[in-house]
């Protein structure tokens, strides 16, 4: 699903563009450059993503378009797991935060914090974050009726 995606730092499918639903609850992808998908994906793919889009394209108010989370996000992500208390050993929290401050990189980050219950704890605070901010996306869209699965 989009919500978690950085797609304006890495976005490796550019070529689709999700949807929800609004009556079913079903997520859909649709093709922004049917040549792209074909190319990447494949023929079959792109018939059923170019179905897809006939499907929005003739409902648009059935359908609601869901962003991926910018990379600013996912960075005030990472700094709000780092002030968080996500462990009481306050060593492991000043290391956490000191590999990630300076480069302010993720990635660098997740290669060098060099402590697996730190990586855990920030995968779990992630999914969770995501999670507050797809439902404030779908709440100000008018979608209030939905439940994770």
């Amino acid at each position: 699903m989009n919500f978690g995606g950085d797609d304006d730092y890495n976005n490796e499918f550019y070529y689709l563009r999700n949807f929800l639903n609004r009556k079913t609850g079903e997520i859909i992808s649709t093709i922004i450059d049917p040549d792209d998908v074909e190319m990447n994906m494949g023929e079959f793919a792109a018939k059923e993503l170019l179905i897809n889009t006939k499907i929005v394209n003739d409902n648009p108010s059935n359908f609601l378009e869901i962003q991926a989370t910018s990379h600013a996000d996912h960075h005030k992500v990472m700094q709000d797991f780092l002030a968080s208390k996500w462990t009481e050993d306050i060593s492991k929290r000043e290391h956490a935060s000191s590999v990630y401050y300076g480069p302010n990189s993720i990635g660098r980050w997740l290669k060098n914090v060099a402590d697996q219950s730190a990586i855990d704890a920030y995968f779990l605070f992630k999914e969770d974050a995501i999670k507050r901010l797809s439902e404030v996306f779908l709440l100000e869209n008018g979608v209030s009726d939905f439940k994770w699965a």
